[in-house]
């Protein structure tokens, strides 16, 4: 893999469990070595095959899973442990430690000890650990596995708050999308090892890379289409618009990735049967059953109003995204 992270990055790592995430991150830590090949910060080589930076003199934070705080310690006292390590000064300790308590919003709870802690504090008291050692890189390995969905959306405008706050450079292991899509700069999918695709969210979702990726990320149909043109595609007997991509020539082999955001039922040239409503507040998710060559395939449709299972409904297909197969 060849990846830049650029200063003042939050980067989002998205893969699916065993892809390498967090052996990637292990590595720019320093806690595996490399094979072949180099990690550099600040144009410095920390790793190679025949070099080794300890993780200690690399300057860089990490926030685990498992929030990893002395339990005997206050909150306060988390955060000052690695000033202590640096042999810093008591008066340089308490304005730090004051500083960054503040930044996570903690100092009403500095003297409480993390079982007197929600998750989402004890979370916080990690990064206010992070922050007291000033690193100029901060790894995120999955820190909101643990946390149920309220305490995810909180904690989530907590590092975005704290990126915009410390313009630290962060990069963010996760498995998942929404988390990954909200708060990215940029998302690097990972996928069997393999760097795939590395782009702002909203590229991601709308023009994934290949078939791979676009089967990875978000909801819908990945399908197979023969192209007319860099701007048509033959779908059965129908004809879809796609958004212009020059790779894509007459006659081409190639997917379409048709989100539920592409399909407007109630009228169109296309029929299905519906297979599925799901409520998901103040929409329905309808999953629609079509024959596509010769097989039953399902497209994924957004409803305001619910449909009954196995009605029969017309829809139309918008501008879709394709990639040459």
């Amino acid at each position: 893999m060849d990846l830049t992270i650029h200063e003042g990055e939050f980067l989002c790592v998205l893969g699916p469990s065993g892809c390498g995430k967090t052996t990637l991150l292990r590595l720019i830590a320093g806690l595996e070595r490399v094979d072949d090949g180099d990690i550099r910060i600040d144009d410095e080589i920390v790793s190679s095959a025949v070099s080794h930076i300890t993780p200690e003199e690399r300057n860089v934070g990490m926030v685990f899973q498992s929030y990893a705080l002395w339990p005997h310690m206050s909150a306060k006292e988390n955060a000052e442990f690695p000033l202590k390590v640096a042999r810093k000064s008591a008066d340089e300790r308490e304005a730090v430690v004051r500083q960054a308590m503040d930044a996570v919003q903690l100092t009403p709870m500095a003297n409480r000890r993390p079982s007197e802690l929600s998750g989402g504090q004890q979370q916080r008291v990690a990064l206010a650990r992070c922050l007291t050692q000033a690193p100029s890189i901060v790894l995120m390995d999955e820190p909101l596995a643990n946390l149920d969905m309220h305490l995810r959306e909180e904690m989530l405008r907590e590092f975005s708050r704290f990126h915009k706050t410390t313009g630290s450079t962060i990069m963010y292991i996760t498995h998942d999308q929404a988390e990954a899509m909200s708060i990215a700069d940029r998302i690097a999918v990972l996928l069997d090892g393999k760097l795939q695709q590395l782009c702002r969210p909203e590229e991601l979702y709308n023009r994934p890379v290949n078939e791979s990726v676009a089967r990875f990320i978000g909801a819908g149909a990945v399908l197979k289409a023969a192209a007319m043109s860099a701007e048509t595609v033959a779908f059965g007997e129908d004809v879809i618009p796609v958004t212009p991509n020059q790779s894509l020539s007459i006659g081409d082999a190639a997917v379409i990735v048709i989100r539920p955001e592409d399909v407007t039922l109630g009228t169109g040239p296309f029929t299905g049967r519906v297979s599925e409503v799901t409520y998901l507040g103040g929409r329905f998710r309808v999953q629609i059953e079509i024959t596509h060559e010769t097989k039953q395939v399902e497209l994924t449709a957004y409803s305001a109003e619910r449909i009954k299972d196995g009605a029969q409904v017309a829809f139309d297909i918008g501008r879709v995204w394709a990639i040459r197969s």
